[in-house]
């Protein structure tokens, strides 16, 4: 939550989220809620968002492990 936005606004913004009991989600929980010229915006962390080259350089090594990880299928014969 941005340092210019109350408790009370972000409750208010967070439960006006209409989120679908069969396949709940934990909203607000990857972004950050900032107000910007009087108005609420959330901004999520995300490739092309806050966090974007940390989350592009997670998302390379990820990738890079892939081909050499270890999975289940490997230990069956």
């Amino acid at each position: 939550m941005g340092h210019d936005v109350t408790e009370a606004e972000a409750r208010a913004y967070y439960k006006s989220i209409d989120v679908d009991p069969k396949e709940p989600i934990e909203v607000g929980l990857n972004s950050q809620l900032v107000k910007e010229n009087g108005v609420l915006v959330e901004k999520p962390y995300k490739s092309g968002g806050l966090y974007g080259p940390a989350m592009d350089q997670m998302i390379y090594w990820l990738q890079k492990a892939q081909g050499v990880a270890e999975t289940d299928n490997k230990h069956k014969h």
